[in-house]
């Protein structure tokens, strides 16, 4: 099983620094789109411990802008000071005392509403990886150079949807002697398995498994291959993980305290944690493009448990944790902070 998270739900502190260590590592990347959300008044209360926001969205793109009032406090002892608005709207900037707190205003209303679907929801575009052969690429550079991207902006110009792209990282790695049949076929291969995997480090099959999970899953518009998830014909990356003995893929983006709500066409369920199995199991299989194609799955094996509940009670285990609000501070990198801002 691999567990991976978005950027914005890992980074406690945001500057310059820390966000070129923590993209290093982030290999994987979605990139999604929603109705634009932008702040349009903003009133900070005498004593200052509250600020009065104004924010205009759509619940979708082709019904009319509505005005939600907001409001933002401070903590005990604490007050807010000379918030800005930037970006026609788009990106705020407030100081709490003496430190300046600055960034999306679509992260700010995801926040301030515990991530209501309304304004959290987020419709995945494309999924894509950057690791190169020895894993010397990452997203940061990837999406700076990608044509894809640029076409999804294109198409989305002066069209009342904001573009997002969210790095996603991997947060542990477990692997499991056993899986969902029954039956009596040899298990996993450990000398097979390093020759593909490793057992230090992240290796490319493993990139290339969680993007084809992510991308069969949500089978994203602007994704052309990898769109589904077919035992019966696999990549390279199937066939080294058949190889090592491995007939179970089980993929968890983690929502734990997230501001995102990431859907597709294919997946309209909007929750803020997805627990993604795939199989490649031996004949006979079911004629699925997606998901379990074993025949019949075991009734008592934990990992068959696992795919019946584990979708169910981690989506709502993520709806309890609570949000997470991750802002820029003094050394926030220049091309993340609109150029009239004043650190």
């Amino acid at each position: 099983m691999y567990e991976i998270e978005s950027f914005h739900t890992y980074q406690r502190r945001f500057d310059s620094k820390s966000l070129e260590i923590a993209l290093r590592n982030c290999h994987w990347y979605i990139i999604s789109r929603r109705p634009a959300i932008r702040i349009i008044g903003a009133e900070t209360a005498p004593r200052g411990s509250i600020v009065n926001i104004k924010m205009q969205t759509r619940n979708s793109i082709s019904e009319p802008l509505l005005t939600i009032p907001m409001r933002m406090r401070a903590a005990p002892g604490s007050s807010f000071s000379d918030f800005q608005i930037h970006a026609d709207g788009a990106y705020f900037y407030v100081e709490i005392g003496n430190h300046p707190l600055h960034g999306d205003s679509w992260a700010l209303a995801s926040f301030l509403s515990n991530a209501a679907d309304e304004l959290a929801r987020h419709e995945v575009l494309y999924v894509g990886q950057a690791f190169g052969k020895d894993g010397t690429r990452n997203a940061w550079g990837r999406t700076q150079e990608h044509s894809k991207l640029q076409r999804i902006y294109e198409d989305h110009a002066s069209s009342g949807w904001d573009i997002f792209v969210t790095p996603l990282r991997l947060l542990q790695h477990l692997i499991d002697s056993d899986d969902h049949i029954d039956d009596d076929e040899d298990g996993f291969d450990l000398d097979e398995y390093q020759k593909s995997f490793g057992f230090e480090g992240l290796q490319k099959p493993s990139v290339d498994l969680i993007e084809h999970s992510l991308i069969s899953y949500f089978s994203p518009h602007y994704n052309d291959l990898l769109k589904t998830w077919k035992a019966g014909s696999p990549t390279e990356a199937m066939r080294a993980m058949r190889g090592a003995g491995f007939r179970l893929l089980q993929v968890h983006l983690n929502g734990w305290m997230d501001l995102t709500r990431f859907y597709s066409s294919s997946v309209p369920s909007r929750v803020r944690s997805h627990f993604i199995s795939q199989d490649i199991p031996p004949e006979p299989r079911r004629p699925v493009l997606s998901g379990i194609s074993a025949v019949k799955i075991s009734d008592w094996r934990l990992n068959a448990q696992f795919i019946r509940r584990w979708p169910t009670l981690l989506a709502g285990a993520a709806e309890v944790s609570g949000v997470e609000l991750k802002i820029f501070g003094k050394e926030a990198p220049a091309n993340r902070v609109p150029p009239e801002v004043a650190l």
